[in-house]
């Protein structure tokens, strides 16, 4: 699953992410590299549109792991939008 986001924090402009993993409690995601961001900040995935707080809980060469800080809403699989249009 990969699913485009951005970080959104107040002492940044947003930064791009891409989520590639993400349970009830938690995502694993992925930012160019050399990009610096908090320990806490807010994540929006494109599609569902939705500001998740999340807390830095791991971090790799490749991976940002994250804990959410305050319980998302249902989050909709990739290609929703265009499931839904062709057969609703």
């Amino acid at each position: 699953m990969l699913k485009p986001a951005r970080i959104v924090g107040a002492d940044h402009p947003p930064i791009a992410a891409t989520v590639v993993d993400i349970s009830l409690s938690g995502a694993r995601i992925v930012v160019r590299c050399g990009v610096q961001i908090g320990a806490k900040f807010d994540l929006e995935i494109i599609d569902d549109g939705v500001p998740i707080g999340c807390e830095v809980v791991h971090v790799d060469p490749n991976f940002i792991g994250v804990k959410f800080v305050r319980m998302p809403r249902r989050i909709r699989p990739t290609g929703w939008r265009s499931r839904c249009a062709t057969s609703c």
